[in-house]
């Protein structure tokens, strides 16, 4: 009776081996294979961060793509230049006080206006107060500051949109007389 008890628990553990064997193997196989793809990952991660990068060391380059003469006269010299969010409107604001916004792709002036500063004052000196807001402001000859805001509308019709720009005043019309001398 013994011998068949051993023979049967001998059996019994034999097939225990056999089965954490196979177990054995089969977490061994997963272990590799998860350990090949977090491998895999890292490498591809490098590859992309690689090929990101890999631009920076290169010699930059510019290209002219449209010229075209200065859009409101070439004769005053401009105070500020910028460009509105969608890159198709500029504006242009000359020594004389006058702003002008032109198309960026063909330099066609879409609207002009002059700020409103008395006939015998000038712009002495300039400054950009709030840029995301487009809010600037004018020195003048006669002591005053005369703040200004450039902003672009939106209208979209069928098949296009269409960008209207405008100047207001944020704080009125009239420059506020700060000095007695011009500003600088």
């Amino acid at each position: 009776m013994e011998s068949t008890n051993l023979s049967r628990e001998t059996a019994q553990s034999q097939r225990r081996w056999k089965m954490r064997k196979v177990v054995d193997t089969i977490a061994r196989r997963i272990v590799q294979v998860g350990g090949i793809g977090v491998i895999a990952a890292i490498a591809l991660i490098f590859i992309f961060l690689l090929s990101v990068v890999y631009p920076l060391f290169g010699s930059a380059s510019v290209e002219s793509t449209v010229e075209f003469v200065v859009p409101g006269g070439g004769s005053e010299n401009t105070l500020y230049l910028s460009v509105e969010e969608q890159a198709e409107i500029a504006l242009r604001l000359t020594e004389s006080g006058k702003l002008v916004f032109f198309a960026v792709a063909s330099g066609e002036i879409t609207h002009q206006e002059s700020l409103a500063i008395a006939q015998d004052d000038r712009i002495t000196s300039f400054n950009v107060v709030n840029e995301h807001d487009g809010i600037l402001s004018v020195g003048l000859a006669s002591g005053g500051v005369l703040f200004f805001q450039h902003q672009y509308e939106l209208e979209f019709t069928d098949s296009q949109r269409i960008i209207h720009p405008q100047v207001s005043y944020p704080y009125g019309e009239d420059a506020f007389v700060i000095s007695d001398e011009a500003l600088t």
